[in-house]
């Protein structure tokens, strides 16, 4: 969601489109949506 302070951590996703940003290590899933990255 707009809301959700999270989102654009990595590029956006197909699956959850959101704001694109720069993949970090620390991400579960890098080079997804910030959405997807945070909740999968």
């Amino acid at each position: 969601a707009a809301t959700d302070p999270v989102v654009g951590r990595g590029p956006a996703s197909p699956r959850w489109p959101g704001p694109a940003g720069n993949a970090r290590a620390v991400d579960p899933l890098p080079g997804l949506g910030g959405h997807e990255s945070r909740f999968l």
